[in-house]
């Protein structure tokens, strides 16, 4: 994978572990996985356009992925709770904030069936959530590069 893709693929992810601070309690337990399905360059083979200072090109990657998130709670009532707070997380997040972290499209696609593991005090009640994410990296120059902003019409050729 290139060192853009993995750039933008820790921007979603960090993106989206934004989304799950709002949620975020210790006697709730959430787990992220974000798995991109498909990764395609944005703007012009990856060029987006131009950044005055530090001058040099914008690079774009478009992302599409699956975030799975499992909550896991004690009792039954708390989960219940939990995957209601997250989903709110997630679909209620203003446009504005959502579009600023990169994120162009947030979707519910599947709430899974509870399961139960452990027994007596150590009894965790867990379901999982899967989010369809459409995320936009733009990675922006760190420091001046050479860029050819205009191309002169009256070349001499030889």
């Amino acid at each position: 994978m290139g060192e853009i893709n993995s750039e933008a693929l820790a921007g979603l992810t960090a993106a989206v572990e934004a989304l799950l601070q709002q949620v975020a309690e210790p006697s709730r337990q959430l787990t992220l996985l974000v798995a991109p399905t498909c990764v395609t360059p944005t703007g012009l083979g990856g060029f987006v356009g131009v950044n005055e200072d530090p001058q040099g090109g914008i690079l774009g990657r478009r992302l599409q992925a699956t975030a799975l998130v499992t909550v896991g709670a004690s009792d039954v009532g708390p989960l219940n709770s939990a995957v209601t707070r997250v989903t709110r997380a997630f679909l209620g997040a203003d446009r504005a904030t959502l579009v600023e972290q990169g994120i162009l499209r947030i979707v519910l696609d599947d709430i899974g069936p509870q399961a139960t593991s452990g027994s007596g005090n150590d009894m965790t009640v867990e379901r999982n959530l899967t989010f369809n994410v459409l995320y936009e990296f733009l990675k922006r120059p760190e420091e001046s590069e050479d860029f050819i902003l205009e191309v002169p019409i009256n070349l001499d050729a030889i």
